[in-house]
């Protein structure tokens, strides 16, 4: 007892012991007090678990292509080993290294009994005097970089030891890893402190020089010239130091235009600058270059001496001032221009004043007048100022006749006049004097305060005596021809009357100054257009007079209405007017087809239009600028669209011409024509449109989704967030905000492809599930029916034939499945060898004639295979087989009885390299209708109802066809009509083959007697076991029966070698599959375990199937349910080998 109480105290102090030392080894600073304390910690970890030897190794280097022992405690007289463990190689601790990295310990409790197991281990242990050891791995940061262990330890204890080892290694990595990252930061704070004092020195730098393209640092003392900061389209950048005066003189030859500058080198020379900058702060100097990348070609360089430092040193800038002379240059014109509108004002004045007999200049907020020019009798009435109240009272009782006192009254009404001109820049009336003269008096506006209300206006009045003579003839005229002249203005300067069923014509009236006169030589009015046209109008108004003043186009407008306008421009006539237009109007009376034509000028309205375009362009353009900051703080793009139906685009906001991948809203409305129907996505421009007017109908605004073409081709989900708006005049306007929602609306979709996905796998299976009963309900009635009838010959054997046609079918559903799930499996490729289209055509034919003979149908094939120009291609010939068979034998099981199948093949040369196959195939079967045909290549598509639906299929055929046709960059065209037939039509693209295929005659395996093989069966169906024994029994075969792997190999070890002359070996077994019992069957010791054949016979078809049998080392593979005549002919087959190995 007292032993083990002493026992006791000494294991508690040592292990008092490291717990003191690995908390004071987190107190070390260094890595080499580190590597001082770890010893004494392994002393005290040996002497706890009274070990031989405790110790550490780690990675050699960061390859980690060894260990070395790089710390060591050993007791008492045991031997050191760490100079014999320096560069202990990875390969042969390889076990040890992998249980390290799982994170497991490593325990020998004796080392004897590794010496099989681990001889190489062992030799390395065994020379160190280790009979049992512990080592445990050593983690930092989660990466393996050692371990620690004890050689001959206490194990009754192991439990405890491991988890000591574990915290004296952890410990140990997380300390030296943390020492190595705290001088990792101070590193890292050393290059910070550095980088920060860098980054002040440039931000001082970027501050002073963001105006400058240039900016570089001078000695004129020393003639030198260094580069600070240098834009991306500076003329010749500098890149090493050079001299000033070289640099300056460089520059002022090849890029300067001395023109502009002629005194550029004087000015810039060291001289002059020290002598300049002696007595001022700084030197600026302007002059254009040659236009550079940029296209800027004014320049301004800004020169200034750096105090406080010795010798003569400058910062010198270069930047462009292109903006700054344009504006200098803008606002000189602008001077220029007002001060040419001032004197022409004048000028005008002067030649207004001889024209009117009065001017007046009208103050309307201070009820005053000022002469500008008046007659003698105006002016010795009124004055040259005065009030105007009195002065128009005086001179409505003094001058006016009494008859239009009254009017003038009310016309010189000063107190109602700016409400009078509030919406028009002059108004006018006629009055007679007392004197019998007639006069025109007019209110101009002159000026506007900033409300719009008129504040100054003119006052003229001009004698229209000769004009009221004109005007009082001219109604006279007008009341004679006032038939004529019904619905024209009095304001037409020319005016036709056209006989639409002669084409004659006549003069009604005609101003002198105008271009058309009466030429007699014209009779026809087309003609006397077309000379007019030819002779005033400009190039672009020809065919329009023409078109629309020919007598034809004017009976066609008078079909819908009554009167019509047409504009046009000519040369200016003698008045100066070039701007008219033509007022057609419609006068039919009693069989008679007259038309009225009046032209009259409308320069003045063309002309304010003009001048109110340009205004409101200007005014667009700010707004526009405004609209453009707007938009910018948006989440979204912005556009604006007309209410047309195109919705053409009125303003496109920057954010959604990036949003798209334009880089400016221009590049965007040039690629889209300016409308969205050229940006949606075709297939959802219809009903996006239809969505967002079913939403306008309930509010003024909308909500929806669709996809838009971006730049590069691509489409991007976008919410369109409309927005209905009406304007003051009456105009209506759409505004968007255009939000980006391609990432949300394709999780979205890839969500629903997985629902459809879901509910696809769905359909399939009830598909196939009713597609597969249908066959094995036929079979299992058929045979019940020979259960029933076992006596009945006739009816047995014409059953067994029905359920062998069902079964037939229902593998070939199965087939065909297999075949169409390997098709669409995008990683499958089909084969590319070299084959002989004129045998596998030969082979087609073949196989289509003998199921053409038994359903009656006649086929044709072309005469002679072999003479087609280019019979060696390159492809897949299995899969080529596979579609013309499926192609031909659909035409005649869906053909007539004694119907008929042409078939016609014939090449096109594409390329030196390629060919194509265009194969034609036609029937006079039943047809198809316009709905089966849009669904004919979807799996499992049938005739529901009608002439096909009595024929056999699965609907699978044409689905693989088209699959296969799409992998080989194919075609297929199908024409059918219901009652008459069908007409196929493929082509396909093949490499034409270098070399001609291989030609060989298949022969057929001779039919050797199986009587006396012995096979090895493994099957745990009981029924298909039954089937197969029958099946080998009937051919003489001896056969031994088992139900899993495990009886199978078994029985073949058990039996003497060359026993068994094959195993068929099912896959799916119990105990052990049949991929482990070939296994096992090879890696016997059996002379004959290598050579016997193994084959596999399984439901599972997939071609991965095929390569796992292969990869078991089995050497064929046979699918259920099986072909008897095959089943037999691979048996004779291997039986046939491996007689010639023995």
């Amino acid at each position: 007892m007292e032993e083990y109480r002493d026992d006791i105290k000494s294991k508690l102090h040592y292990m008092d012991e490291i717990l003191h030392k690995i908390s004071f080894m987190s107190q070390a600073e260094n890595e080499k007090q580190l590597d001082d304390m770890t010893p004494s910690i392994l002393k005290s970890v040996g002497k706890y678990t009274a070990a031989d030897r405790a110790y550490v190794f780690e990675w050699s280097s960061e390859k980690k292509e060894s260990f070395k022992n790089t710390f060591e405690w050993c007791a008492s007289g045991i031997e050191p080993q760490i100079q014999n463990l320096q560069e202990v190689p990875v390969c042969l601790m390889q076990n040890w290294v992998e249980t390290f990295i799982q994170k497991k310990n490593i325990i020998i409790y004796d080392l004897e009994e590794i010496a099989k197991e681990t001889p190489q281990e062992y030799e390395i242990l065994k020379p160190q005097n280790i009979h049992s050891l512990i080592a445990v791995p050593i983690y930092t940061n989660h990466k393996f970089i050692g371990f620690i262990g004890l050689d001959n330890p206490n194990l009754n204890q192991d439990r405890m030891s491991m988890n000591l080892l574990s915290d004296v290694g952890c410990h140990l990595g997380s300390v030296r890893e943390n020492l190595r990252m705290m001088e990792v930061l101070e590193q890292h704070n050393n290059l910070k402190k550095s980088l920060e004092e860098l980054q002040k020195e440039k931000n001082i730098l970027d501050v002073l020089s963001i105006d400058y393209t240039s900016v570089y640092y001078c000695d004129l003392m020393k003639d030198l010239i260094l580069p600070v900061k240098q834009g991306h389209d500076t003329n010749v950048a500098i890149t090493e130091p050079q001299s000033f005066s070289f640099r300056i003189r460089y520059y002022f030859e090849h890029f300067v235009v001395r023109e502009s500058a002629p005194d550029f080198m004087e000015k810039l020379s060291s001289d002059y600058l020290m002598e300049y900058l002696g007595h001022h702060e700084r030197f600026a100097y302007r002059f254009r270059c040659h236009p550079n990348s940029a296209g800027q070609k004014y320049f301004e360089v800004q020169i200034v001496r750096l105090k406080n430092i010795p010798g003569f040193k400058v910062v010198m800038g270069y930047r462009y001032i292109d903006d700054i002379i344009e504006e200098q240059e803008r606002q000189k014109a602008e001077l220029e221009d007002a001060l040419a509108a001032a004197n022409l004002n004048g000028e005008i004045i002067d030649s207004i004043s001889k024209l009117y007999w009065m001017i007046y200049r009208v103050n309307l907020e201070t009820g005053t007048y000022e002469e500008i020019s008046a007659g003698n009798e105006m002016h010795k009435l009124t004055g040259r100022h005065g009030k105007i109240e009195e002065a128009f009272r005086h001179t409505i009782y003094t001058i006016v006749d009494g008859e239009h006192q009254k009017m003038m009254k009310e016309f010189l009404d000063t107190s109602t006049l700016a409400e009078r001109l509030k919406d028009t820049e002059s108004i006018a009336i006629e009055y007679r004097a007392q004197r019998g003269s007639w006069h025109l008096a007019r209110f101009i506006v002159k000026k506007r305060n900033p409300s719009g209300k008129v504040t100054n206006v003119l006052y003229a009045v001009r004698q229209i005596d000769k004009e009221k003579q004109v005007e009082i003839a001219y109604k006279q005229e007008l009341m004679i021809k006032n038939r004529i002249l019904s619905g024209l203005s009095r304001d037409y300067m020319t005016a036709f009357v056209l006989n639409l069923d002669t084409d004659e014509y006549e003069f009604v009236f005609n101003q002198e100054t105008n271009h058309a006169q009466k030429h007699e030589e014209f009779r026809a009015f087309s003609d006397y257009v077309d000379a007019y046209a030819s002779a005033f109008a400009l190039p672009e108004f020809r065919a329009v007079m023409r078109r629309e003043l020919d007598r034809n186009m004017i009976k066609k407008h008078f079909e819908t209405e009554d009167e019509y306008h047409v504009s046009f421009e000519t040369l200016p006539n003698a008045a100066g007017l070039s701007c008219f237009q033509a007022h057609i109007v419609k006068e039919y009376e009693e069989g008679s087809h007259f038309a009225f034509l009046g032209f009259r000028s409308i320069d003045e309205i063309v002309q304010k239009e003009r001048f109110y375009k340009d205004a409101l362009q200007k005014a667009n353009q700010a707004l526009q600028h405004q609209l453009d900051m707007i938009t910018s703080a948006l989440p979204g793009g912005v556009k604006i669209s007309n209410d047309d139906p195109e919705y053409s685009f009125k303003y496109v906001s920057e954010h959604f011409a990036q949003m798209l991948g334009y880089d400016t809203p221009e590049e965007l409305m040039e690629a889209s024509g300016g409308t969205i129907a050229d940006l949606a996505h075709p297939d959802d421009l219809e009903q996006g449109i239809a969505q967002a007017l079913e939403q306008y109908n309930k509010e003024d605004h909308y909500e929806i989704t669709y996809r838009m073409k971006c730049k590069n081709g691509s489409w991007k989900y976008i919410e369109d967030r409309g927005h209905k708006i009406c304007k003051p005049d009456g105009v209506i306007e759409h505004w968007n905000l255009i939000m980006d929602k391609n990432e949300l609306v394709e999780k979205t979709i890839a969500l629903e492809s997985e629902k459809k996905a879901n509910k696809s796998k769905s359909d399939f299976l009830s598909r196939m599930s009713h597609d597969m009963r249908t066959p094995l309900n036929g079979i299992i009635g058929l045979m019940d029916i020979c259960m029933k009838h076992p006596e009945d010959r006739t009816l047995v054997d014409s059953s067994r034939l029905k359920a062998r046609v069902a079964a037939d079918h229902l593998l070939s559903l199965i087939n065909d499945t297999l075949e169409l799930s390997k098709l669409e499996n995008e990683e499958a490729k089909l084969a590319k060898e070299n084959f002989y289209l004129p045998k596998l055509l030969h082979e087609v034919e073949t196989i289509a004639q003998m199921r053409a003979d038994e359903e009656c149908i006649t086929i044709r094939f072309m005469d002679n295979p072999y003479s087609i120009p280019y019979p060696n291609l390159i492809g897949s010939s299995l899969h080529v087989k596979q579609i013309f068979l499926n192609l031909i034998t659909n035409s005649i099981k869906y053909n007539r009885k004694n119907g008929s199948v042409d078939c016609c093949l014939k090449e096109e040369k594409e390329s030196d390299e390629r060919v194509l196959v265009d194969v034609t195939i036609k029937d006079t079967g039943i047809g198809m209708s316009e709905d089966f045909l849009k669904n004919i290549f979807q799996p499992f598509v049938q005739a529901d109802q009608g002439a096909r639906s009595q024929y056999k299929g699965n609907g699978l055929g044409m689905a693989i066809v088209k699959e296969l046709l799409d992998r080989m960059g194919g075609t297929i065209q199908i024409d059918s009509v219901e009652n008459q037939g069908t007409s196929i039509h493929v082509v396909i693209p093949f490499e034409i083959a270098e070399e001609p295929a291989d030609v060989q005659e298949v022969s057929e395996l001779p039919k050797e007697n199986l009587s006396g093989c012995r096979i090895l069966l493994a099957e745990d169906n009981e029924l298909n076991r039954e089937i197969a024994v029958f099946l080998l029994k009937d051919e003489g075969i001896s056969v031994t029966e088992v139900e899993d792997g495990r009886q199978a190999l078994e029985c073949f070890l058990k039996m003497p070698d060359g026993y068994y002359d094959a195993v068929l070996m099912d896959i799916m077994m119990p105990v052990m599959d049949g991929y482990q019992a070939a296994m096992a069957i090879r890696g016997s010791e059996k002379q004959d375990a290598e050579m016997i054949p193994i084959i596999a016979m399984t439901a599972n078809a997939f071609a991965e199937d095929k390569r796992k049998t292969m990869e078991a080392g089995m050497n064929a593979h046979l699918s259920k349910p099986l072909n008897v005549p095959e089943l037999m002919n691979t048996i004779r087959k291997f039986c046939a080998d491996k007689q010639m190995w023995q």
